[in-house]
Formats: structure tokens, C-alpha cells, sequence
């Protein structure tokens, strides 16, 4: 798992190297998980380089928090706590029209010690403002988020 997180850094960094502009993003997300039925929040920032004029690459870092709920059981309820997880992963961002962005995370999450992945879609609101729908997914768990990414 080091090598293969190893080798999409390395990826990552060889193709900024090239890169002639880069950009520092910031976003929030609201986060469904379908397996714990839980909502939650996720805060995410990611530094991509320009390999062309519609492909860029790049870091990027997120923590999700999930919230706690109420189990109900035959024995009564069982509360479960809320819990955090930071990711660290390589990103990838297509412009596929003006407006539209397809892209990908590919990385780790760190506190449940799992592979990471997050297909996004994004719609563009304007140069510095994209609205976009991912599915934050790992080895153990599936979500669904809605956020908002700013450029700065």
C-alpha cells in the first residue's frame, strides 16, 4: 500500500514539475454514509498544477467528521459517538466544457487505515466557484457528499 501511495505522489509531483500555473483550492462538503447512515461534514484543500489547458493535477488533504446517532436495539439504545478521519491523496481535474469538471482523489485515509478514492463531478459557477457532487468511498465505507470549492 506505501508503494502504490508512494507511486501516485510521485506521479502527481512529476507532472506539477511541468506544470506552468498552479492553484490553491479550498471547499465544504455535506457527507451521506450509506453503510453507517450517518450525515456528516468534510473540509477538503488541494493544490493542483496546470498540465494543460484542461487537465490538472495535484495534493490534496481532506478530515470528514461524521455524526453520532441513536441506535435502537431489543436492549435498549445504544449511542454512538461521532468520528473524524483525515485523508491525504494524489488529485486529478478535467475540464471537459467551461462549466463541467470530472475529476478524482486517489489516497488514504488515515485513521481507518484504508485506500481512499472520491470520483467527483462538478459544475463551474464561475472562474473561482465550483459546486460539485463526489462519492468519497474506502475500503470499509461508501458516501455520497454536495460542496462547494473556491479557488484562492
Amino acid at each position: 500500500m506505501k508503494k502504490f501511495l508512494l507511486t501516485i505522489a510521485m506521479v502527481a509531483f512529476g507532472f506539477a514539475a511541468n506544470a506552468q500555473k498552479a492553484g490553491f483550492n479550498v471547499g465544504a462538503d455535506v457527507t451521506y454514509n450509506f453503510d453507517a447512515e450517518v450525515f456528516g461534514l468534510m473540509g477538503e484543500a488541494n493544490y493542483l498544477f496546470e498540465v494543460s489547458d484542461e487537465f490538472r493535477v495535484g495534493p490534496a488533504i481532506s478530515y470528514q467528521y461524521a455524526f453520532g446517532k441513536d441506535i435502537e436495539t431489543a436492549l435498549g439504545t445504544i449511542s454512538v459517538d461521532g468520528s473524524g478521519d483525515f485523508t491525504a491523496a494524489g488529485a486529478a481535474r478535467y475540464d471537459i466544457s467551461e462549466q463541467f469538471i470530472i475529476g478524482a482523489d486517489l489516497g488514504y485515509y488515515f485513521d481507518a487505515s484504508s485506500f481512499y478514492y472520491r470520483p467527483l463531478v462538478g459544475y463551474r459557477l464561475n472562474e473561482n466557484t465550483v459546486i460539485q457532487l463526489a462519492l468519497p468511498s474506502s475500503d470499509a465505507s461508501n458516501s455520497l457528499s454536495l460542496g462547494v470549492m473556491f479557488g484562492l
